[in-house]
């Protein structure tokens, strides 16, 4: 994925996941820690992180056959739930960029279009279904007895995966307008960034929330997500602060990963859309972009050459039933 071969990387993602699974249902022993503390989360930090690097190759099916994934009757711990979700995210995920290559492409008609509604809802479903499971085992664990780094597990589901639902289900929509009926979402995941910011000065904080650690990488793809698909003005742009002040050292601006591009790429898309300011207003009565002004995919491609700082963004909107794609150079 740092390579930006995202298809590769969601397909042994999967396959992990999946023996994993069989290790679980064979296995005599208790659950092994490196498991539950750390695949777990780092597959579910990779989920998020491939929102941000475009669409896949070509396929040859618009829709295809729903996943046949194992959903136990309750979860064993909160990270075996993660690992469940991981599953489910990657698989509607992979579908999702399925149909929009057809749909960028004017390929769909207006059965198509009725099928990806009925996609949708199925996805939503299932989502729904993992929900109510993940809260049942959050409600039997004592939260005095959760480690640090497992309550901060719990926040990061909380926090994401009404978030990642959204993004993944909408990319069914023909119009951006469907994510403003989700102000209260995004104002939950910039709570809890805020929260997890003004920890990172307490002294007792967990490890996970080190400069270098995933766990705070997954907040910030996430924060990004808000800065990008949230059109609230008041909310993308606290979003967008924290994208601007968080910390770009380590890990955070290397290789593929750029944390300071992609505060400079949303910061951009923010100007592009705002230029459409007209009588459009969400659910909070806050004037927000037209549709025609609305950006649907930023797709971040790398340089195949050896400038580290230098990434080629499309920007592909929908004007007047056209699809229209422009690109920009950003050097960071």
């Amino acid at each position: 994925m740092i390579l930006g071969n995202v298809e590769s990387a969601i397909t042994q993602l999967q396959g992990g996941i999946q023996l994993i699974r069989s290790w679980r249902k064979t296995s005599q022993n208790q659950p092994n820690i490196y498991i539950d503390n750390v695949f777990a989360p780092m597959f579910s930090t990779m989920i998020t992180c491939a929102f941000l690097y475009g669409r896949t190759v070509p396929l040859t099916t618009k829709f295809p056959t729903e996943p046949i994934i194992p959903d136990p009757d309750i979860f064993e711990s909160p990270q075996t739930a993660i690992l469940s979700y991981s599953q489910l995210a990657s698989d509607f995920l992979q579908s999702a960029r399925e149909f929009e290559i057809y749909k960028f492409n004017n390929e769909l008609d207006d059965y198509d279009v009725y099928l990806a509604q009925k996609h949708k809802r199925t996805i939503s479903a299932r989502f729904g279904d993992w929900a109510a499971r993940f809260k049942s085992v959050i409600h039997k664990c004592n939260p005095s007895g959760l480690s640090g780094v497992k309550l901060q597990d719990v926040s990061v589901m909380n926090a994401g995966w009404k978030l990642v639902t959204i993004c993944i289900a909408h990319k069914f929509d023909q119009e951006e307008t469907v994510y403003d009926a989700h102000v209260s979402i995004y104002e939950e995941a910039i709570e809890v960034i805020r929260r997890l910011c003004e920890e990172r000065y307490i002294t007792n904080t967990p490890q996970r929330t080190s400069l270098d650690s995933p766990f705070l990488m997954t907040h910030f793809i996430r924060t990004y997500l808000v800065a990008t698909k949230c059109r609230n003005p008041q909310i993308r742009r606290e979003a967008l602060l924290f994208l601007k002040t968080f910390p770009f050292g380590g890990r955070w601006n290397a290789a593929f990963w750029n944390a300071r591009m992609m505060a400079t790429v949303a910061e951009r898309a923010i100007e592009i859309e705002e230029e459409g300011l007209e009588h459009l207003r969400d659910e909070t009565g806050a004037i927000v972009p037209s549709e025609w002004a609305r950006i649907h995919e930023i797709c971040v491609l790398p340089d195949l050459g050896n400038d580290s700082k230098r990434r080629l963004v499309q920007f592909r909107r929908r004007i007047e039933g056209n699809w229209v794609l422009t690109q920009e150079w950003f050097v960071v």
